[in-house]
């Protein structure tokens, strides 16, 4: 049998510089396609969508790190009265859902207080019963609490709602 030869040329393996080439093109672009991944990111990062969603996460994490409550609608309703009652506003105001009110809440009581009706506002929360309005009151998870006067006219208004985690707060006064 005869072997025939191509040359030397052929049989050798690949040259050392052509090797480096190859790596360091890859490098090269490996570099670059993680610049375009890091630059999309951070973009991203910066996008008020992004910031929107990281807040929503921060008060949806508010909401169900808050555990006071009552198990009702009336025990929470109650346990705020008994805190008014008592001038205890901060232990009240635990019963106030997450956010802007509690806030709104403090305002509210400190308004009576200042203005020196602050038994007015306790005797309104003795008052509060569950509002007959079934329109009002069609969510089970969301009732309303009022306060009418002879007229029929609504004088205080409180929303009270059952959170994820199932305890009811207090959405607004």
């Amino acid at each position: 049998m005869e072997t025939i030869n191509f040359g030397e040329e052929n049989n050798s393996a690949p040259s050392a510089p052509r090797n480096k080439k190859l790596i360091w093109g890859g490098v090269i672009l490996a570099v670059l396609v993680l610049s375009v991944i890091g630059w999309q990111y951070w973009q991203y990062i910066q996008s008020p969508y992004y910031q929107q969603m990281k807040a929503v996460k921060a008060l949806e994490k508010l909401y169900t790190d808050d555990t006071i409550g009552g198990k009702t609608p009336e025990e929470t309703l109650v346990l705020y009265t008994d805190a008014i009652k008592r001038d205890d506003i901060e232990s009240a105001l635990k019963y106030v859902g997450a956010g802007t009110a509690k806030d709104e809440a403090r305002n509210q009581i400190m308004e009576y207080k200042n203005l020196g009706k602050f038994q007015v506002y306790v005797d309104l929360l003795v008052k509060a019963k569950l509002s007959p309005d079934k329109d009002l009151n069609w969510n089970p998870d969301d009732v309303l609490y009022e306060v009418l006067d002879e007229n029929g006219r609504r004088i205080l208004a409180m929303y009270i709602y059952k959170t994820k985690i199932g305890i009811w707060k207090i959405r607004e006064i």
